[in-house]
């Protein structure tokens, strides 16, 4: 059975009533989506899968294609924190992803965060804060710094990894959190 298969079988056992408290684990990435805050459970279902599927989709860019050099002030290897959840991550990478169909452009940032492994200490309740401060911190600078070079970001993801993975590409033992958000002058909005 390949993940699509396995995606597919997960969500389709899971009862509707349920779903807003739900917290998705996807077996084979640990892919983690929650539904929207404030939606209601029916409609929550198809706000989860596509958060998680296109969190493991490459998007339009080209797989393992990072954005250019100048993109962010963060240096690859830089270590931000500590974070609410008590860890300290390290910058992987950087995209800017199109989103065609969408006519939205979305910038992917991806934090090396080993505390977040199936073994660790850092469970996803606590790394949902780390995510949301990663977007109101990293996020919302990167964000405006592409601005002022006259480009607009409309949705920035924060990808938290316990190991680097390319991207594009799985590991059936890797965990992994994304959130996604809005950009807003006042904070991230997520989504």
């Amino acid at each position: 059975m390949d993940w699509s298969q396995k995606f597919t079988l997960t969500l389709t056992s899971i009862p509707v009533a349920p779903i807003a408290a739900l917290r998705l684990a996807y077996p084979m990435a640990h892919c983690v989506a929650t539904p929207p805050r404030g939606l209601p459970g029916g409609s929550a279902l198809g706000a989860m899968a596509v958060a998680c599927l296109l969190a493991l989709a490459p998007g339009t860019a080209r797989a393992g294609d990072p954005a250019p050099a100048d993109l962010t002030a963060i240096a690859a290897g830089e270590e931000v924190g500590p974070l609410p959840s008590g860890q300290t991550v390290t910058f992987l990478d950087a995209f800017i992803e199109p989103q065609t169909g969408l006519a939205e452009t979305w910038l992917t940032l991806r934090f090396l965060a080993p505390r977040i492994a199936a073994d660790g200490d850092v469970d996803f309740d606590s790394a949902s804060l780390d995510l949301d401060a990663l977007c109101d911190g990293p996020g919302r600078r990167e964000t405006a710094r592409i601005a002022a070079q006259g480009a607009k970001i409309d949705q920035v993801v924060i990808a938290m990894l316990d190991r680097p993975i390319p991207r594009g590409e799985s590991d059936i033992d890797a965990t992994s959190y994304y959130g996604a958000y809005l950009p807003h002058e006042s904070g991230c909005i997520w989504q």
